[in-house]
């Protein structure tokens, strides 16, 4: 079970510079013990928590919870990413894919319903 002191917590913004789109607040939670982050929103903005996840969290907070299709093992299977993803949306809980493309710079991000325990 993970302590306090493996959590790592914090509130921020990203936006999209110059557009009519709103921010998008994203609170976190950085579980180093279980190699999970949990991020909590109010609204859903793919381009936004692509670059949270990419830019902000990977860049700054030095974790990385994407994958890479260029990124493959010896069998060409895209390696996991060290954290695992939740996004906390509405009171809905989902497990969250976030991938570069093969071959491209596109970033695709997939939701799946949490199942219930």
């Amino acid at each position: 079970m993970s302590t306090d002191s493996n959590i790592r917590r914090g509130v921020g913004s990203v936006k999209h510079s110059m557009s009519c789109l709103p921010d998008l607040v994203i609170r976190h939670e950085i579980d180093e013990e279980r190699k999970v982050v949990v991020v909590s929103v109010d609204a859903f903005d793919s381009s936004l928590i692509t670059s949270w996840v990419v830019d902000v969290l990977d860049r700054e907070h030095g974790v990385r919870a994407w994958r890479d299709d260029n990124d493959t093992n010896s069998a060409w299977l895209t390696r996991q990413a060290p954290y695992s993803l939740c996004l906390e949306l509405a009171g809905v809980a989902y497990d969250v894919e976030v991938v570069r493309l093969f071959g491209s710079e596109r970033i695709a991000v997939s939701l799946e319903p949490k199942a219930h325990s």
